[in-house]
């Protein structure tokens, strides 16, 4: 069967910027440089589903 996992915003945050409590500047920040991406993502939802996408493909 496929594997569900949940993340809360503060796991997912803790995870992507070593701080439960960041700010969504600090987590697009972050996600720009792990995807190498130019620019900040436009949207804060676009963060957060590259963050999950990095996440869930490191959590076991």
């Amino acid at each position: 069967g496929i594997k569900i996992k949940e993340f809360t915003p503060i796991e997912l945050k803790k995870y992507i910027t070593g701080n439960g409590k960041a700010e969504k500047i600090l987590v697009q920040k972050t996600i720009m440089k792990l995807y190498k991406l130019q620019e900040l993502p436009e949207y804060n939802d676009a963060a957060d589903a590259l963050g999950l996408a990095y996440l869930a493909t490191r959590i076991k």
